[in-house]
């Protein structure tokens, strides 16, 4: 049986084949950063943006009202404006939730990193590293 998984893929070329082996701090920390890119310009910075219009609409329109005017009076390049401090706010914050998640799965797995740990555990460490992350990207979110 074949598994097909950009992520083992990549990890299987950069780590040489072994599967025990532990990603370096930085690679987790690089992951993190260009999933918080494409989640950033795939979905948050355009949601933000209709948001905050939405918001600011001075006949209080319905949302989808909202995003038809501005897709016909502004193009749809217009859902990104003011986007960078958002994309921002996601890269920092997706760099702190992946090392954390890892270092704390690496932690549980101990020298075996292809072991799988149970559902449970995955839960809990992803909650922690959600909070941790949150709790450490406020101050510098709450600067852009």
């Amino acid at each position: 049986k074949r598994q097909v998984s950009t992520q083992s893929t990549g990890r299987d070329k950069y780590m040489g084949g072994d599967r025990k082996k532990e990603l370096p701090f930085y690679a987790n920390m690089v992951s993190g950063a260009i999933a918080g890119i494409i989640e950033s310009y795939m979905v948050v910075i355009p949601c933000e943006l209709l948001k905050i219009r939405h918001m600011t609409h001075p006949q209080n329109a319905p949302f989808l009202t909202v995003a038809k005017e501005l897709l016909v009076q502004e193009g749809p390049l217009a859902l990104y404006k003011g986007g960078t401090s958002t994309m921002l706010r996601q890269v920092t914050n997706h760099m702190i939730r992946f090392a954390v998640f890892y270092e704390a799965t690496n932690f549980f797995k101990g020298k075996d990193a292809s072991q799988k740990l149970p559902l449970w555990l995955n839960f809990g460490i992803g909650a922690f590293a959600g909070t941790v992350s949150t709790i450490a990207n406020t101050p510098y979110s709450a600067l852009i």
